[in-house]
């Protein structure tokens, strides 16, 4: 049996709204699971399930490879659930099960041909009777599943080190985040773009994001990652209103012109896998245009980039760009005027987006212990004061002790640019942190009313802004 090919079964079978754990029968791992006491089972791995039961909070797995089974290892149960696919019992026929990812894999393959073939061919028919863009229906014992992403926290593997407090890592869902935007607005009229259209961006540019990550073993929750990306968008464009800042940043991100020139060194980035990264800017066109579904994009997508010879960072982040399902500018369009403009914000969105995600990798290669929610916050800050002079001043000492450790260092680093730094961070912490509605900093409201809301100088734990209490 091919092994490594399972993993093309990603693109229709849709069954783990609540997966099921049965003894002794086989799973598709779709993300990177840590194993406890150290190391990981990557994504595309076949297990087997030893015992669904063992223990508080974990089960033991054995992994498939072509000599049969490996030692059994412990995953947390939650982590397991959230990141696996099941399989069910290994037959002794394998022919049939060969045939089946043979033709799952024509599948998508042959809607990107037809688009490629349109686009080629632009006179012919769009609509002959022996083919058609649409997706394949699903037979019907086929359960429709949820999106991959969830805003629930997963219990950790005891192999991750997180000194943080936990609260700092549980994320606002999408209503409770909703909810403190509009109770900090500034501006009920930039309240409603947000609603009305950066909103929808920032969903569509998440989905993808998350899902390139995925295919690349790293798994980011969708619903966190949406969460801080609004946060940050929000605190950035002081709550939706974008204009130019007195240090000369434009837009709904801020950008300088430092930042402009690193974007557009990004987009200039040249994978030497070319025939990936077209296949995947086709999936992006077939979702924006309805020729395939959310989730279809999402299996496709992750598999397409797991497949992909990547040599650096720089390749997962172009994948990202080109996998977006909207009208994309050329580098040489790009310029502070164009990321000034709030009309452009998906393509701002995205933009900001990919600093993040950039930021994310290089911590990832050089503290692989932290969580992925702590590195995303931690670039939330160095989105601010730049990733170098972060890590020099904010991450110095302790790094897995989260936005506590981070604030103190700030503190002591000398650096001028700390103050800004501290409540930069601090407001975006405030603005993500789960059943906690702390006011932005130098921000008060009178629209809370209706939120769990906490005096800020009552709570002895609070990190408090600079000058504030």
């Amino acid at each position: 049996m091919r092994f490594y090919s399972l993993i093309l079964l990603f693109f229709f079978i849709k069954n783990i709204l609540a997966l099921e754990l049965v003894q002794g029968d086989y799973y598709i791992v779709n993300s990177t699971l840590q194993i406890a006491g150290g190391g990981e089972i990557s994504a595309g791995t076949m297990v087997m399930l030893r015992s669904p039961e063992e223990g508080r909070w974990d089960v033991q797995l054995q992994v498939v490879n072509e000599s049969g089974l490996e030692e059994p290892v412990r995953v947390s149960e939650e982590w397991f659930k959230k990141s696996s696919m099941y399989f069910g019992p290994i037959q002794q026929e394998s022919q049939a099960q060969d045939a089946v990812l043979e033709d799952l894999t024509k599948s998508i393959d042959t809607q990107i041909q037809l688009v490629q073939n349109e686009q080629m061919n632009p006179t012919e028919k769009k609509c002959s009777p022996e083919v058609s863009l649409r997706p394949v229906a699903r037979p019907a014992h086929i359960e429709q599943r949820a999106e991959l992403g969830s805003t629930r926290p997963v219990p950790r593997p005891e192999a991750l080190q997180v000194d943080a407090d936990l609260e700092a890592l549980l994320f606002k869902s999408d209503n409770e985040k909703d909810s403190y935007l509009a109770c900090y607005e500034r501006e009920r009229s930039y309240t409603d773009d947000y609603r009305n259209k950066y909103k929808n961006s920032i969903a569509v540019v998440s989905k993808a994001a998350t899902t390139v990550a995925q295919g690349n073993g790293e798994r980011i929750d969708e619903g966190d990652f949406n969460t801080l990306l609004t946060c940050l968008i929000f605190r950035e464009s002081a709550h939706f209103e974008g204009g130019s800042s007195h240090s000369g940043a434009v837009g709904l991100g801020q950008f300088t012109g430092i930042a402009v020139k690193e974007l557009k060194n990004m987009l200039n980035h040249s994978p030497r896998d070319s025939e990936s990264l077209d296949q995947i800017s086709e999936l992006g066109n077939l979702w924006r245009e309805g020729s395939i579904e959310n989730i279809d994009y999402q299996r496709a997508l992750a598999s397409r980039v797991s497949n992909m010879n990547m040599r650096s960072r720089r390749d997962e982040i172009k994948a990202f760009w080109e996998a977006l399902p909207f009208e994309k500018p050329s580098s040489s369009q790009i310029n502070k005027s164009y990321m000034g403009d709030n009309d452009n914000h998906e393509v701002v969105i995205a933009a900001s987006a990919m600093m993040l995600r950039d930021c994310a990798l290089r911590l990832k290669n050089e503290r692989e212990s932290m969580d992925a929610n702590l590195r995303l916050l931690a670039c939330a800050g160095a989105y601010n004061m730049g990733v170098g002079g972060f890590k020099r001043n904010a991450l110095s000492r302790n790094s897995n002790g989260g936005i506590y450790a981070w604030v103190n260092n700030l503190k002591n680093s000398g650096s001028g640019q700390a103050n800004e730094t501290i409540n930069h961070i601090i407001s975006i912490n405030r603005c993500i942190q789960k059943e906690k509605n702390y006011p932005p900093c130098g921000t008060r409201s009178s629209h809370c009313q209706e939120l769990n809301q906490t005096e800020i100088c009552s709570d002895p734990k609070a990190l408090k802004c600079v000058g504030e209490c």
